[in-house]
């Protein structure tokens, strides 16, 4: 049976090396599970694409793997991309099993965080168990470089549609904000800075793909900023119409400009986003 070889052939990789406590440790406990038949694989016939191969849902009281038809049909025991994305799953199940009362009930910025750590153990799986023994997708290689270049800022633009490194600056400065370090006032003249540098690149874009990813990183801003204006602070919800009086029409300026540009484009992008996929998958999963 199929899944069986997937397993076997999984736990043999595993076993070349017992260092990689993290990625050991995800792997054992999803084996053991699938095993068990505590969690389930369910193919999906009609799901025709290898980049969204595999995904992990629950659907009452069971927790699943999803497969598509496209990746069981093309997977090899030589293949390192059908396995770095099952470790990618089997850590979806792993975190899943570790908060289960609000795994699903997560919120966006939730989520992200959560595919981040994802990504970092199947970095360590590509690193310490496929390196110099497989022949790596571009897709595998793409995620090596921009770990190394950009801390994987750019395949999260590419992949998921935000920018990691905005997202992580604007939590650090909200814990920063909650903790009375810096004020609002720094906060706005941080989102000022960077939105004119985003707006301006945006417009300057040359191409599709170059507007696209531009587009990510002010829908990136926008959202992470307006978490801040949200956070709870000493039991006091931030009024965003108080800080717009208070801060005057020069922040308003770029925090409407920011809006109208996401909503340009999110009226406009269909077409664009389902040709992107389909070259990102023939580009990066040959």
């Amino acid at each position: 049976m199929f899944f069986d070889e997937l397993l076997q052939n999984m736990r043999e990789i595993i076993n070349t090396n017992n260092d990689c406590e993290n990625v050991i440790n995800v792997f054992t406990l999803g084996e053991k599970l699938i095993k068990d038949d505590e969690a389930k694989f369910i193919i999906k016939p009609q799901n025709n694409s290898l980049l969204k191969g595999m995904s992990f849902t629950k659907k009452e009281n069971d927790v699943i793997i999803l497969v598509g038809q496209k990746y069981i049909d093309t997977y090899k025991k030589s293949s390192s991309i059908h396995h770095t994305m099952f470790i990618h799953e089997l850590k979806h199940l792993f975190d899943y099993l570790q908060n289960k009362d609000t795994y699903f009930a997560s919120k966006e910025k939730e989520k992200y965080f959560i595919e981040f750590t994802t990504r970092n153990l199947e970095i360590e799986f590509i690193k310490n168990y496929l390196v110099g023994k497989y022949q790596l997708t571009k897709l595998e290689e793409l995620m090596l470089e921009s770990e190394k270049r950009d801390g994987l800022d750019n395949f999260f633009i590419l992949f998921l549609r935000v920018s990691k490194r905005i997202f992580y600056l604007f939590r650090d400065m909200e814990n920063d904000y909650k903790n009375g370090i810096i004020n609002i006032q720094y906060i706005i003249n941080e989102f000022i800075t960077a939105s004119k540098i985003f707006i301006e690149q945006y417009y300057n874009s040359n191409n599709n793909f170059s507007r696209f990813t531009n587009f990510v990183k002010i829908k990136s801003l926008r959202n992470c900023f307006e978490d801040i204006l949200l956070a709870d602070k000493n039991g006091q919800i931030t009024v965003f119409d108080e800080i717009c009086k208070n801060y005057g029409e020069y922040f308003g300026i770029y925090y409407n400009e920011l809006y109208k540009i996401v909503d340009e484009y999110m009226a406009n992008r269909a077409g664009f986003i389902a040709n992107l996929d389909a070259c990102l998958e023939e580009e990066y999963l040959k």
